[in-house]
């Protein structure tokens, strides 16, 4: 007589179920337990760490700042365009490093765009 524990074959036609999974494939739901004698073998196998000698210390790079405007290129720049604002001349001056003459050509652009903007067509 054969024995009740015996599992059928499959019919022809159906492939075989596939095997039952082994208790190493499953992840365990028994909670990390960490030793102090598991931390020390851990240190004891871990490498030291590795030292790299620095000789000029890392910076980020700083964009250079503007000088400040100088109230003489101003004064000279407010007399040629009356109708900007000190303080915007004074920007404008100090972003072309104090270059009276590349400020007012910056000007005389930024004021030809305006006619040529506001003017009727």
């Amino acid at each position: 007589m054969a024995s009740t524990n015996e599992v059928p074959p499959p019919p022809p036609d159906e492939p075989p179920p596939p095997p039952p999974p082994d208790d190493d494939d499953l992840p365990s739901l028994a909670p990390l337990m960490i030793t102090p004698g598991m931390v020390a073998q851990a240190r004891a196998a871990a490498l030291p760490p590795i030292v790299v000698p620095v000789a000029v210390a890392l910076s980020a790079p700083t964009a250079p700042t503007a000088p400040p405007a100088s109230d003489d290129g101003v004064e000279m720049l407010a007399a040629m365009f009356p109708t900007y604002d000190k303080e915007i001349l004074s920007i404008i001056l100090a972003d072309h490093s104090n270059n009276v003459e590349a400020a007012m050509d910056q000007l005389v652009l930024l004021t030809r765009d305006q006619l040529t903007l506001t003017s009727p067509s």
